[in-house]
């Protein structure tokens, strides 16, 4: 299913999100694109451990993540 998410100035889409209580994390996967106001982020998957509040960003393509900041 399609996923999209929105906070503030932020929009977050994938094809998957998964929630895994017994684990803590969430994980964002299938063409996660995030548009923000300070820039994009195009990766595979995005892995949120809730509990240590960390992120990471896994990208299955020459491990590369595309990514675009906005310098103010």
């Amino acid at each position: 299913k399609d996923v999209s998410a929105s906070y503030e100035e932020s929009k977050l889409y994938s094809g998957k999100a998964e929630f895994l209580n017994s684990q803590n994390s969430l994980i964002i996967s299938d063409n996660v694109k995030i548009f923000d106001t300070n820039g994009t982020m195009f990766a595979d998957k995005l892995t949120f451990d809730i509990k240590s509040k960390t992120l990471n960003i896994t990208s299955l393509k020459n491990n590369v993540i595309k990514s675009k900041l906005n310098y103010k």
